[in-house]
């Protein structure tokens, strides 16, 4: 089972100059998600739930093929106005995960929208209180951050929340336990791979995309290219090593170098 996981996305009348090389990573091209979605409503895909998937996994039943789950992390105001139309146009479902201390600020997500869109029929999860990476919090401050963001959402939804996706992609064997504990059926996080009904549950996997990433590239992915897959299975294992080794703050400092290069570079 895919996981596609999305960021922000850039409309065609914004100004790109305006966002930093570490911001603009995380961007896709309004029209290129549209081209995304038009490809898979053409070759016969459609979208289902985080929480079809959990079912499935815990009746160990399979899914029908060409089935596969859109995913948003943060709340970007862009998941209403550009990401939310797009979705009903093809009669697509995804999943929002909300930082919850975003709601109502500038660029994010109010309320209302996101009773609107929960009303028509999309997913919600949290993507923690304030952003911070879970594995690094000690329990109380880790309760803090899964228990207050669960609670506004379902005081906004008028739903249970029970799916959380990981900030940076941190997380650990306490993250589980804390969240098992307050009710989380399901962890989505940055591990590039598939999941299957045989997944654990709290370490689903996602595939993302970012700027610059191409068309073929995103074909290759849906269409579950062996030797792709490979090649960035053995990048993630690299990159999670890293992450390991330097701890959130040097992983995530000699990551925005990097993207500062690269924009240089380009």
């Amino acid at each position: 089972m895919l996981i596609l996981l999305y960021h922000g996305i850039l409309s065609k009348e914004d100004d790109l100059s305006k966002y930093s090389p570490e911001d603009k990573v995380y961007l896709l091209k309004e029209e290129e998600f549209a081209k995304q979605l038009e490809y898979l409503h053409s070759s016969g895909w459609s979208t289902i739930s985080v929480s079809q998937l959990l079912e499935s996994s815990k009746n160990k039943s399979s899914l029908p093929e060409k089935n596969l789950i859109i995913s948003f992390d943060d709340g970007n105001q862009t998941d209403y106005t550009i990401a939310f139309p797009l979705l009903n146009k093809f009669d697509y479902k995804a999943i929002f995960f909300l930082t919850s201390d975003f709601i109502e600020k500038p660029g994010h997500l109010s309320k209302s929208q996101i009773l609107r869109m929960s009303q028509e029929g999309m997913e919600f999860g949290t993507h923690g209180k304030t952003h911070q990476f879970l594995s690094t919090l000690n329990e109380n401050e880790l309760k803090l951050e899964l228990q207050e963001s669960k609670k506004m959402l379902e005081e906004i939804t008028v739903k249970k929340i029970d799916l959380l996706s990981l900030p940076g992609g941190y997380h650990s064997p306490k993250v589980k336990e804390i969240a098992r504990e307050l009710g989380y059926k399901g962890i989505c996080t940055s591990r590039f791979g598939l999941n299957d009904i045989y997944t654990n549950l709290l370490e689903l996997k996602r595939i993302s995309f970012r700027f610059g990433d191409s068309f073929s590239y995103f074909v290759s992915i849906v269409n579950q290219h062996k030797k792709l897959y490979l090649k960035k299975k053995l990048r993630d294992n690299f990159l999670s090593f890293l992450k390991t080794i330097l701890g959130p703050n040097n992983y995530f400092k000699l990551w925005n170098f990097y993207q500062r290069i690269s924009t240089k570079k380009t």
